[in-house]
């Protein structure tokens, strides 16, 4: 697994690197999840003077995590809604990636995160993690 700064111009050297070493197409794809899910918080309301509101207190954290990755040349994405962010989800993800292309060398571009660097990371065959250091 290759790591990079922000700045670094290596990127595109690695990538016709990899285009010279292997006799199939590459593709370059950035990939990164966002959590998207629903806080219940009880608020203050206005009602008629005299009137009290009567709200049972719920606290209720649900999430979900969309992973998605993107090929800027072609436009084609994968993307996943998968009920957590952590190095088995990412796993999952990563496998569906190289189901979809299985006749092609993939280098993938990948944030920092704590599971893209995580010993458990069963990268596939045919892709090459690149990590960005944010």
């Amino acid at each position: 697994m290759m790591r990079l700064k922000p700045s670094s111009k290596k990127l595109p050297d690695f990538v016709n690197s990899v285009t010279k070493t292997v006799k199939k197409p590459v593709r370059l794809f950035f990939q990164d999840e966002a959590r998207f899910g629903k806080i219940c918080q009880v608020r203050k309301v206005w009602l008629p003077k005299g009137e009290r509101s009567v709200v049972e207190a719920q606290h209720i954290r649900q999430y979900l995590y969309a992973y998605s990755t993107m090929e800027p040349k072609t436009g084609e994405s994968v993307s996943l809604i998968l009920p957590y962010a952590d190095t088995d989800w990412m796993n999952v993800f990563l496998r569906e990636l190289s189901e979809r292309y299985p006749a092609d060398e993939i280098v993938l571009v990948l944030d920092g995160a704590g599971w893209h660097r995580s010993g458990g990371l069963v990268v596939p065959a045919i892709a090459v993690p690149i990590i960005i250091e944010l």
